[in-house]
């Protein structure tokens, strides 16, 4: 037997009903597994064995892609994932005879159909400060300090350097330029960038 056949079939199916049809087709008594192990006797003694096998795979096979496609149809009716739906194996029997939506509906309220709850801690969301006219005055005022403060303190560390005779006075004022555009954050950047003058 194709292996593609019963698969196709199978994994075309979009409905419980037709699904059940499919599983007396290849499972029930005078299914296509029946019959192929009707066969076994014509089958010549050193062969049985592996033959037997390999009916039971197949049969295995076809159980497990009936059964996925059952959580698959039931997560369609339910509206979850399919690895959150749960068949009780004690109820198996019943699972099978299911043909309509209500069918699994009421399954899943006897409790034969189970539906695993989302794991893991909601997100809390936070709230938004939001800014009022004060806070944005207040922003401003700040930043506008720390230029003032660094400013100053930047120019009063090159002016040092220009009287000592470390600095040339196009370097001076190519670097007092560079401190009115903000192009340093720091004391620390300042003297990096005055390293790269001397090398």
């Amino acid at each position: 037997m194709d292996s593609k056949t019963y698969e196709k079939e199978i994994n075309l199916t979009d409905s419980s009903d037709k699904l059940s049809q499919l599983e007396v087709k290849y499972l029930g008594r005078n299914g296509v597994i029946n019959d192929l192990l009707k066969k076994i006797k014509d089958i010549p003694s050193d062969e049985k064995k592996d033959y037997g096998q390999k009916v039971n795979k197949l049969k295995t096979s076809i159980k497990r892609l009936i059964e996925v496609k059952k959580k698959e149809l039931a997560s369609r009716t339910f509206k979850v994932g399919k690895e959150r739906i749960i068949f009780l194996n004690s109820r198996l029997n019943d699972i099978k005879e299911a043909i309509t939506k209500q069918d699994l509906r009421d399954l899943q309220q006897d409790g034969a159909i189970l539906i695993k709850e989302i794991k893991g801690r909601k997100k809390r969301l936070r709230k938004k400060k939001k800014r009022t006219t004060g806070n944005v005055r207040k922003m401003v005022k700040t930043r506008k300090q720390d230029y003032v403060k660094l400013t100053r303190k930047l120019r009063k560390y090159i002016k040092e350097l220009r009287k000592n005779g470390k600095l040339s006075l196009i370097e001076f004022r190519d670097i007092r330029k560079k401190i009115r555009n903000k192009n340093f954050k720091s004391e620390s950047q300042l003297k990096i960038y005055l390293k790269g003058l001397r090398k």
